[in-house]
């Protein structure tokens, strides 16, 4: 009795390790349009990033267009924010921009991202002249985290 439990234990081990649990996020999202929301961290951290305060944090937008994900959010102080690139391949990507307002200092970007439920690398240089003395004129890495995808009606 005790060798055929013991059999019928192996049995159950090997059809565990033979399934394949898909990845959380892994899900392959149908076309279309989602809200999303984000985060921008410090490089290599868990902690918010400065930048979070240069983002409109709940413009975040996901097109889903051939299987491809392509995410869009509002940069506040655009004119100081002179680039923002995300990682594509190994590579910085300087992120497309899809609406300008002047007006508001604002410009919506939109990249693409293979894996949503990674941490994608990106990159922004700043140049503000904050007052006729003080040149602020700083790049850093920053990560991407993107949740809560929930498709518009």
């Amino acid at each position: 009795m005790r060798r055929k439990a013991i059999s019928m234990l192996v049995l159950l081990f090997v059809l565990l390790a033979i399934i394949q649990v898909p990845v959380a996020g892994a899900t392959e999202l149908s076309d279309g349009d989602y809200t999303l929301n984000f985060t921008l961290y410090k490089d290599n951290t868990n902690e918010s990033s400065v930048m979070n305060d240069y983002v409109d944090l709940t413009s975040g937008k996901l097109r889903v267009e051939d299987g491809k994900n392509y995410v869009s959010f509002v940069l506040r102080q655009s004119a100081q924010t002179t680039s923002f690139k995300t990682e594509k391949n190994g590579v910085l990507v300087e992120a497309a921009v899809i609406s300008s307002d002047t007006t508001n200092n604002t410009r919506t970007v939109e990249f693409e991202v293979g894996d949503l439920s990674a941490r994608l690398n990106a990159w922004v240089k700043i140049y503000w002249q904050v007052t006729p003395e003080f040149l602020y004129d700083h790049e850093y890495d920053v990560d991407l985290g993107f949740s809560n995808i929930i498709p518009v009606p």
